[in-house]
């Protein structure tokens, strides 16, 4: 009932003392419970729900390069950076926070390369396009800081991975790159299915049903 009411009553100072203190008992608990939720953020149970929930359906987010190298290079970089780290909290929170951000990226880039793809406006196809391309800015520098954490070594296997033609990799992003003089070929629409051919293969893609 509002205040006023129970001013009316004359027992208004008893309810105001009351409300106030249930309110900030509410706004008290919810401070507790932004808290909790902050520090638990980073925590590995909660990032590897993430992750598993982005795994779960990565093949319909991520394909070919972007799909290799989350699949072989991202995803081992942070479990090897995870264990490096393990005893410096701030250095470990660091890692999973840039992980987190980096498969909401790759999540995001992929919606917008949906819709650039599906929309019949060219203004929204153009920002679509746009904004895919800040996204991937941001996720490749990711890519290139966790490369040198690593060492010489991966950052020398991301570039010669990014320098790879784009059909060297197969579409779930799974299988090797394709060796020299080879490419991934797609042999069937339903299922999809793509095999491994040389590059002066030229027979026509199947026609989609």
């Amino acid at each position: 009932m509002p205040r006023y009411y129970f001013q009316a009553m004359g027992i208004g100072a008893w309810v105001e003392t009351w409300l106030d203190k249930r309110r900030n008992e509410a706004l008290e608990k919810r401070d507790r419970e932004l808290k909790e939720a902050e520090r638990n953020k980073f925590n590995e149970e909660n990032v590897r729900k993430i992750q598993l929930e982005f795994e779960w359906r990565l093949e319909e987010t991520i394909y070919w390069r972007e799909a290799y190298i989350y699949r072989h290079l991202m995803s081992k970089w942070f479990s090897g950076l995870i264990e490096k780290y393990r005893y410096d909290k701030s250095r470990s929170n660091k890692i999973r926070s840039d992980w987190l951000s980096y498969m909401s990226l790759l999540k995001q880039a992929g919606s917008l390369s949906f819709l650039s793809l599906h929309s019949s406006n060219e203004d929204k196809r153009n920002s679509y396009k746009q904004r895919k391309l800040e996204e991937r800015k941001t996720y490749m520098a990711t890519e290139e800081a966790f490369a040198a954490q690593i060492g010489k070594k991966a950052v020398e296997t991301l570039q010669r991975v990014r320098e790879s033609e784009h059909d060297a990799f197969d579409r779930s992003g799974k299988e090797i790159i394709a060796p020299n003089g080879y490419h991934y070929f797609c042999v069937s629409f339903d299922p999809y299915k793509e095999e491994l051919r040389p590059r002066e293969f030229t027979a026509s893609p199947p026609t989609p049903k």
